[in-house]
C-alpha cells in the first residue's frame, strides 16, 4: 500500500494533523479497514481510505503493518527511527571514548571506528 498526502488542519488539541490518501489491492484496504476498525475513515469525495499522522510524508510513501498487527506506520517513519537508534548508539559509543572509558577494540572495529 501506498500513500498520498491529500491535506492538513490543526487537531482540537493544537497539534498539526496530515491526511493522506491509501491506495492499495482490494485485499490491502480489506486489512486496513480491519486494522483500523471503528477508527477507520474515507474520503468524502473520492471514497479512497484515509491515513492520519502527526507527520506530513511524500506521496508513494509505503505504508505498512507493524508486526505485532495492530497499527500502520508510514514506512518512511520506521526507517527514520531505525537510522536514528543507530545514530543515538553510536553517539553514546563516542561520549564513552571521549571520557576515557576502555571499550574493547574488537567492538570499535566491528564499528568501523579507529582508537
Amino acid at each position: 500500500m501506498k500513500i498520498t498526502f491529500l491535506r492538513s488542519y490543526v487537531s482540537k488539541k493544537g497539534n498539526p494533523t496530515f491526511v493522506h490518501t491509501v491506495q492499495g489491492t482490494e485485499q490491502e484496504i480489506s486489512k486496513y479497514k480491519e486494522v483500523l476498525g471503528d477508527n477507520f475513515r474515507e474520503d468524502g469525495e473520492t471514497e479512497l481510505p484515509l491515513f492520519f499522522d502527526s507527520k506530513r510524508h511524500p506521496s508513494g510513501t509505503p505504508l505498512v503493518l507493524r508486526r505485532d498487527g495492530k497499527k500502520f506506520y508510514a514506512q518512511r517513519e520506521l526507517l527514520e527511527t531505525a537510522v536514528q537508534r543507530e545514530f543515538n548508539r553510536i553517539s553514546a559509543l563516542s561520549a564513552k571514548l571521549d571520557e576515557g572509558s576502555h571499550i574493547n577494540p574488537r567492538l570499535l572495529q566491528a564499528l568501523g571506528i579507529e582508537e
